[in-house]
């Protein structure tokens, strides 16, 4: 079969190959894959920034994100069967730790990440434990349900880890996959007004936001922190969502934060910040970071997306061939200003 493997730990290198077809065991399953997603972090390995490098089990197939159907099972698996449309967690958690037996199987002490240490989705085939399974509608399409992994990311931050009430004032700051999905359920379970903010590289998914109906901030033409003043009477947004991993986001966060709001954080920082801990400490501000997802969180984004609540389908903005991996890699890294979100590989 077809896939594509980073090889070796050099910036922008990555391999087309032929490898052999995977084999289910007792408890696994294979699934032919249809459609995959290119995540942040597969762009990390394929540049092998350092946070990566040594991190990344390297020869490794890329890719976590992915739908397909499954075409064999192995001799215990009794939940799906061969036939069965489906999309993988991408965690594998060991279920025998202190925090898989509490339900936190998103932060398993043992855990191990498709596409980043064990192979992943960018191939033709995949093999997976069943008990990651989640079966999917025949309303979803394949690419839709390719992106079922970073909604249910975004259903964790918004569900699981934030606390929206009814008419909520909401700031997501960066307007990429995860914070337009995050904008878009906050909206689903209540909120009132849902600012997205982002510098002019991001220009062309701010206008993405706007479609999807949000109120947009370019934070290199306006100052978000007053923009947030104006909109709440001075009072601050009740809950923000940092998903862009930036340090300058965080600052502006602690600002436009309302006294008892909350500030969940979601995107992946590349460097350390300063912390204005007196803020925190005299507005009672409640900061807390929100990483990946649970079972319960992937049923929830794929009712979500069936029910239309969160549209996936804006957010696909290009899709390749498998053989054209490297393409679509460097599209995305020429990608400012350019009206890019999720770049999709067919195999």
């Amino acid at each position: 079969m077809k896939a594509v493997v980073k090889t070796v730990e050099e910036p922008r290198v990555l391999d087309i190959k032929d490898v052999e077809i995977p084999k289910a065991d007792a408890y696994e399953v294979l699934i032919r894959v249809r459609a995959a997603s290119i995540c942040g972090s597969d762009v990390s390995i394929y540049k092998m920034t350092p946070g990566f490098r040594g991190y990344a089990k390297i020869p490794i197939i890329l890719g976590h994100e992915l739908s397909g159907d499954i075409v064999d099972v192995g001799e215990y698996v009794k939940e799906v069967q061969i036939g069965d449309r489906v999309v993988s967690e991408s965690v594998i958690y060991c279920g025998n730790c202190f925090y898989c037996k509490k339900k936190l199987t998103n932060i398993c002490a043992n855990f191990k990440i498709l596409g980043v240490h064990r192979d992943g989705g960018f191939a033709e085939y995949l093999v997976v434990p069943s008990r990651l399974i989640h079966k999917i509608p025949k309303t979803i399409s394949y690419e839709e349900a390719a992106l079922v992994e970073p909604t249910a990311v975004a259903v964790h931050a918004a569900v699981s880890r934030a606390r929206i009430e009814p008419g909520d004032f909401i700031a997501v700051l960066g307007p990429g996959p995860i914070g337009l999905l995050a904008a878009q359920i906050a909206r689903s379970i209540g909120a009132g007004e849902v600012l997205v903010t982002g510098p002019s590289t991001s220009k062309g998914r701010l206008e993405i936001a706007e479609e999807l109906g949000f109120k947009t901030v370019n934070i290199d033409v306006e100052n978000p922190v007053e923009v947030v003043k104006e909109m709440t009477d001075n009072i601050g947004a009740d809950v923000i969502f940092e998903c862009a991993g930036s340090t300058k986001g965080m600052l502006q966060a602690y600002e436009m934060v309302r006294k008892d709001g909350q500030i969940v954080m979601v995107g992946i920082f590349s460097e350390a910040g300063e912390i204005p801990y007196t803020p925190i400490v005299r507005k009672e501000v409640r900061v807390g970071g929100s990483f990946c997802h649970t079972w319960q969180n992937y049923e929830t984004a794929i009712k979500l997306i069936q029910r239309d609540l969160v549209k996936i389908r804006p957010l696909i903005t290009h899709q390749f061939p498998l053989d054209e991996a490297k393409k679509a890699f460097e599209v995305i890294l020429a990608k400012a200003g350019t009206k890019l979100c999720k770049v999709q590989l067919r195999p």
